[in-house]
C-alpha cells in the first residue's frame, strides 16, 4: 500500500509545480507529501524554494546524498513522482533510482506542437559540442535493464508521444491536466484580479537567452542585447498600432529580469501569466506552453520570430509550427512591416489545439489531486 508520495524534480518547487500536482489539496488526502530537489545534480537550476505547508523540502547536491536519501525511505509504501525528462544530465540520477528499485511514475504535463525531424542537423550540432557521446551513453543506459520502467504515465493531451519513455507491458496510462488547465479551471472560480487597470497586451516571454532548456538540448543561447533591443522596437510600433501598452509575462525562472530593466521600463510581471492573457486585448508569444491560456481564453494572438530564431532550425521550425497550427500571423522582429495585422482567431484551430495539446476530456472535469489519489488507490 502506498503511504508516500515523492515528487522528483530537476528544479525547485515552484508556483508551476505546485499547481500541478494540486499540492494544497493532495497533502489534504492520508498521504505523505514531499518534494525532491535534483537541479544540484542535474541542471544547476537556481531559485527560491517555494513554501507549501504540508510538504518536506529536500535538496540534493550530490549522487551520494541521493543514494543516502533513497535508503533512508521506506520504498515498497513510497511512489516517486519523476517530473523530469530523462537526458543525458539526469540519466545518472535515472540510474540510482533503478538501483535503489524505486517504484517510479511520470507526468507528462503538456507538449507543444510537434516540428519536423532534423535530425542530421541535430547530430552534427551534438558532435560540434561534445555532446554525442553523453547522449549515446544514455541512451544505452535507456535501452537496458539499468533504467527501472515506470509503473505508470499520465498524459495531459493526446499529442503527447509515448516512445521516449521507460516503460513496459505492465506500465499503467491514464490522463490528467496540464499545469495550465489546472490554472484554467483555478480561474473559472477566481474572482478576477484587476492587475492592469488600462486596455492592455501581452507578451508571453520564453526568457529565451538564458533559458536552461535550450542549453539542454544542445543549443545555443541567442544573444541577449540584440533580441531585447529587437523585441521593444517591435513593441513600440505595436503599442501604437493598438493604443495600448504591452505587458510582459515574465517566464517563471527569469530571474535576470529582477536585476536588469530588459524591456525599457514595461511592466514585467511573475506568475500573472493566466491571471492577465484572461483580460487582455492581444497575445505575443514566441512558442511557450502558455499559449494555451491564449487558446483557452480565445485570444487574438501575434506570433514573432527573429532573425537569431531563425538560425536556429530547431527554434525556427518550432515558431513556424506555432503559426500553423493556430493559423495567427507570424512576424520577424529585425524585419518589421509597416503595418502590423491582427487577425480573427480561427475557432476550429483553436479547439483542435485544446485536445491535441492542453487537456483530455477524460480528465478536463477533474482536479489533479483527486486523479493522483485515485490512481494511488490502485497501485
Amino acid at each position: 500500500m502506498i503511504k508516500k508520495i515523492v515528487i522528483v524534480s530537476s528544479c525547485p518547487l515552484d508556483s508551476r509545480i505546485n499547481v500541478l500536482f494540486a499540492l494544497d489539496k493532495l497533502v489534504q488526502s492520508s498521504l505523505v507529501v514531499e518534494y525532491l530537489n535534483l537541479s544540484g545534480i542535474t541542471t544547476n537550476e537556481h531559485g527560491n524554494e517555494l513554501n507549501v505547508p504540508g510538504v518536506n523540502t529536500t535538496s540534493v547536491t550530490s549522487f551520494c546524498s541521493l543514494n543516502l536519501f533513497l535508503k533512508s525511505q521506506c520504498i515498497p509504501e513510497t511512489i516517486f513522482i519523476m517530473y523530469m525528462n530523462y537526458s543525458y544530465i539526469t540519466y545518472k540520477s535515472y540510474k540510482i533510482f533503478s538501483k535503489c528499485h524505486c517504484r517510479m511514475g511520470y507526468f507528462v504535463n503538456g507538449c507543444l506542437p510537434e516540428i519536423e525531424s532534423v535530425k542530421v542537423f541535430e547530430i552534427l550540432k551534438l558532435v560540434k559540442k561534445n555532446l554525442f557521446f553523453k547522449k549515446l551513453i544514455a541512451l544505452l543506459y535507456f535501452k537496458s535493464n539499468l533504467i527501472r520502467p515506470f509503473e505508470f504515465v499520465l498524459y495531459s493531451c493526446q499529442k503527447a508521444k509515448k516512445e521516449k519513455l521507460k516503460i513496459d507491458k505492465h506500465t499503467y496510462f491514464g490522463n490528467i491536466n496540464s499545469t495550465d488547465y489546472q490554472k484554467f479551471n483555478n480561474f473559472k472560480i477566481k474572482k478576477d484580479e484587476n492587475i492592469i487597470a488600462d486596455k492592455y497586451a501581452v507578451f508571453i516571454d520564453d526568457y529565451l537567452p538564458f533559458h536552461v532548456d535550450v542549453k539542454l538540448i544542445g543549443e545555443d543561447n541567442i544573444p541577449a542585447e540584440k533580441y531585447y533591443d529587437a523585441l521593444n522596437v517591435f513593441f513600440d510600433k505595436v503599442e501604437r498600432e493598438i493604443g495600448c501598452q504591452i505587458v510582459v509575462a515574465a517566464h517563471p525562472i527569469a530571474l535576470k529580469y529582477l536585476e536588469h530593466n530588459y524591456f525599457k521600463g514595461r511592466k514585467v510581471l511573475f506568475d500573472k501569466t493566466g491571471d492577465l492573457i484572461k483580460n487582455c486585448s492581444l497575445v505575443i508569444a514566441h512558442f511557450s506552453t502558455a499559449i494555451s491560456f491564449a487558446v483557452l481564453f480565445k485570444k487574438k494572438m501575434l506570433l514573432v520570430t527573429s532573425d537569431d530564431i531563425n538560425s536556429n532550425q530547431r527554434l525556427c521550425l518550432g515558431v513556424k509550427r506555432f503559426q500553423e497550427v493556430l493559423g495567427c500571423p507570424l512576424y520577424n522582429i529585425d524585419q518589421i512591416p509597416d503595418q502590423i495585422e491582427i487577425q480573427a482567431i480561427d475557432m476550429f484551430k483553436y479547439d483542435s489545439y485544446k485536445y491535441n495539446y492542453v487537456s483530455n476530456k477524460e480528465s478536463e472535469m477533474y482536479d489533479n489531486a483527486e486523479i493522483i489519489r485515485r490512481l494511488i488507490e490502485k497501485l
